[in-house]
């Protein structure tokens, strides 16, 4: 049976914050979007505290999937309800690749106390399935897991149905979020809740700027595009930018986009 489930962070600066739920609740829930239809048969037996996480093998994610993943975002992004007056496209970012990769490979479903970028403040994302393919399928899956949690939130209130998860969501959404970068390590045993997976995959996604603050809508409502930067166009509900959106924007565009 293939096992999937999923966990959200965000660190600013050495401070959780998250608009749906605090770290300690996260961590400690037992049932996340997914969890309650899945049984734990692949678990190895023993406890949990005594079998160390191994690392089996990283992959390296090419280009065509760091693609999919970015188009994967941004169509949840596009398609937000209500619409967003200020959603910003989301590119790849290979310095958040590279937080996100080398932290992988701790093979923890646990978030990065240490995920920092030169730049800005980092949020995650991570997704952990029993599946050995690191394909289109599996990205696909990951953010698709993510982005379904919106069936449990209500934007006008800022509300997330009790013991649901909804952090994935509104960080794939959050509005000013404008790069991600994500790395893959599949592992020998993960502890997952207190249960060990064995041959289990996890994919760590990392934002910046970092989403999910407490009280704070993940955008705005509106009529879309209405309030992008005025340097931006709007393609597909998103508000473009090529110097932002590119690798590494001019040193004037740090502050004001």
């Amino acid at each position: 049976m293939e096992l999937r489930f999923a966990l959200c962070y965000v660190l600013v600066y050495g401070i959780t914050k998250s608009s749906t739920q605090t770290t300690e609740e996260m961590t400690e829930s037992t049932t996340g979007w997914n969890a309650n239809t899945h049984s734990y048969n692949s678990s190895i037996e023993g406890p949990a505290s005594l079998i160390a996480p191994s690392l089996i093998k990283q992959h390296f994610i090419p280009e065509y999937l760091k693609k999919l993943l970015v188009d994967e975002h941004n169509i949840a992004r596009s398609i937000v309800k209500p619409t967003a007056t200020n959603m910003k496209k989301i590119s790849w970012d290979n310095e958040l690749e590279n937080v996100a990769q080398r932290y992988s490979t701790n093979c923890l479903f646990s978030h990065n106390p240490s995920a920092r970028h030169s730049r800005f403040s980092v949020g995650e994302n991570i997704y952990i399935t029993t599946s050995p393919a690191v394909n289109e399928k599996f990205m696909t899956e990951a953010v698709t897991l993510w982005d379904a949690e919106k069936i449990d939130y209500t934007y006008a209130t800022q509300y997330c149905i009790p013991n649901r998860m909804c952090g994935h969501y509104t960080q794939v959404v959050w509005a000013d979020s404008f790069r991600v970068g994500c790395g893959v390590s599949r592992c020998s045993n993960v502890n997952v809740r207190g249960k060990i997976w064995a041959l289990a995959t996890v994919l760590i996604c990392n934002y910046g700027p970092a989403g999910n603050y407490r009280n704070t809508f993940p955008f705005k409502e509106g009529r879309s595009c209405s309030d992008c930067h005025q340097t931006d166009t709007c393609v597909n509900n998103l508000c473009t930018n090529q110097a932002r959106d590119s690798l590494k924007p001019p040193s004037k565009y740090k502050f004001e986009l």
